[in-house]
C-alpha cells in the first residue's frame, strides 16, 4: 500500500529521503489525490412532497403515496462518482419506478448518469439496490442527486452509499 493510505518507506533520523517518496508526497499534496472512498448519505438530506414521502421515526424515508424523492449526493468539484448503493425495503406490492442518478451542470443541463434501477415488488426486507453509474467527474458548478420514484405507499429508503474517488 502506498501514499496516501500508508507510508512508502520508514525512515530513521539520519536517513536521506528518497526522491521517489518526495514525489509521492508532492503528488498527494499538489494533486489532491485520493483513492476510492464511500460517502454515506442519509435520506433525510432529500426532498419530496410531504404528501408522498415522510421521515419515519426509525430514520428512513417512507412513501405514503406515489411520488418522487430527490436525495442530493454532496461531492466536491473533481470527485468522480462510480457507483451508488441504497437500502430499500418494500411491501411486496409497491414498486420503485423510473429511478436514476442524475447530474445537473452549472449550465442547467440535466442528464441521467445511470440506467434506470427500477425495482418491481421489492420484498418486505431490507436489501441493497446497486446503481451502476457512468464514471462522472464533477466540474465546477455540477451537482449529482438520486431521483427515486414509487407508485404506491409503503416503500422505505435507507442510507445511500456512494463510491467515489478524486483522481
Amino acid at each position: 500500500m502506498s501514499l496516501p493510505s500508508s507510508r512508502n518507506t520508514t525512515y530513521v533520523a539520519a536517513d536521506p529521503v528518497l526522491s521517489a517518496d518526495l514525489n509521492a508526497i508532492q503528488d498527494c499534496i499538489v494533486g489532491s489525490k485520493r483513492g476510492d472512498f464511500t460517502l454515506i448519505v442519509h435520506p433525510s438530506m432529500g426532498w419530496a412532497d410531504p404528501a408522498n414521502w415522510a421521515m419515519s421515526a426509525s430514520g428512513y424515508m417512507l412513501s405514503a403515496a406515489a411520488g418522487a424523492l430527490y436525495i442530493p449526493i454532496p461531492l466536491i468539484t473533481g470527485d468522480r462518482i462510480k457507483e451508488v448503493t441504497f437500502a430499500l425495503y418494500g411491501d411486496g406490492a409497491a414498486d420503485l419506478t423510473s429511478s436514476y442518478i442524475k447530474k445537473l451542470t452549472s449550465a442547467g443541463v440535466l442528464t441521467d448518469i445511470s440506467p434506470s434501477f427500477a425495482q418491481t415488488n421489492p420484498a418486505a426486507a431490507w436489501a441493497d439496490v446497486v446503481c451502476g453509474v457512468t464514471d462522472t467527474t464533477l466540474a465546477a458548478g455540477d451537482s449529482i442527486f438520486a431521483y427515486l420514484t414509487c407508485n404506491a405507499a409503503a416503500l422505505r429508503v435507507g442510507a445511500l452509499r456512494c463510491l467515489a474517488d478524486h483522481p
